[in-house]
């Protein structure tokens, strides 16, 4: 009995997580702009390169965000922070609201494989 309880916790926590991976791909291509801010806020505090490809998808997305956390950010820098909290690398030119092509670029030359200007929300399942 006691080595059984220790195996079911590992294997309830695993299950957590990929729940967790799952709901954060679904949000970022979800029509709710404030999923998406959080999804990506997420998907860089986690550090996990899985989430790279994710991240590549509409880099240079200007939608603007009018929650507290993110008030006057757009899609475009909270990826590019999320990026960087993932890779260690920062982007060539300082981040700011206005997608900056250099630094679309920049990335882009990084992942190419990646990068994609649209997402479609059935590629993502």
């Amino acid at each position: 009995m006691k080595k059984i309880f220790p195996l079911f916790l590992f294997m309830c926590s695993c299950q957590s997580l990929t729940s967790k991976k799952e709901q954060l791909v679904k949000d970022i291509v979800d029509k709710d702009v404030n999923k998406q801010f959080y999804a990506i806020r997420d998907m860089g505090n986690s550090r996990d390169t899985f989430y790279i490809k994710y991240l590549m998808k509409d880099l240079d997305n200007q939608k603007t965000s009018y929650l507290w956390d993110f008030y006057g950010k757009t899609i475009y820098q909270v990826k590019l922070i999320a990026l960087t909290q993932i890779t260690g690398i920062e982007s060539p030119v300082p981040v700011t609201y206005k997608a900056d092509e250099r630094n679309v670029d920049f990335w882009k030359s990084k992942y190419p494989n990646y990068f994609s200007a649209h997402i479609n929300p059935s590629q993502s399942k």
